[in-house]
């Protein structure tokens, strides 16, 4: 990793274009325009202390996470460890946090007690997929966003058909 990284360009993006996310709640003339000044936004005006980005920590995910680092290191970031990831991919979250200045990562796990229920030989995977993530992604995810008013996702609009087109 390299050893300083660079300040986010502020380019402006727009949502005609396709890049920017619009937002539930988001005000339509907010919607056009700067990602790094929507986001700033968001983490200290409209949300303080109310608001986390939840992060793969992916390549592509390193763009959204300088960006909140650069607004505010201390942002809460969810991260969601299944108890199924290599452990390269825990070593390289832990790495770009600390090459960020990320302050403020949350491990998001299911609980035991839902594992040894619903998934006690941890092979539920290779039976359900479906039921697998909702155990190990969707229902600690769940929880660990209740006492957020906001969050904020790299998903883009065409990875899922519940995205505005």
């Amino acid at each position: 990793m390299a050893k300083r990284i660079a300040p986010v360009q502020h380019d402006p993006v727009t949502a005609t274009g396709g890049h920017a996310a619009a937002g539930v709640g988001l005000a339509p003339t907010r919607q056009d325009g700067d990602a790094l000044a929507l986001l700033r936004s968001a983490i200290v005006r409209d949300f303080p202390g109310r608001i986390a980005l939840v992060s793969s920590f992916g390549a592509d995910s390193v763009v959204l996470l300088h960006m909140v680092a650069e607004i505010n290191p201390a942002t809460p970031v969810l991260f969601n460890e299944t108890g199924m990831l290599f452990a390269e991919t825990l070593a390289y979250q832990r790495e770009v946090a600390a090459e960020l200045g990320l302050t403020n990562v949350r491990l998001v796990r299911p609980t035991l007690a839902s594992l040894s229920t619903a998934d006690p030989s941890g092979t539920l995977h290779a039976t359900d997929t479906d039921a697998c993530c909702h155990l190990r992604k969707v229902v600690p995810l769940n929880r660990a966003l209740e006492p957020y008013g906001a969050w904020i996702t790299g998903r883009k609009r065409f990875q899922a058909h519940t995205r505005a087109a």
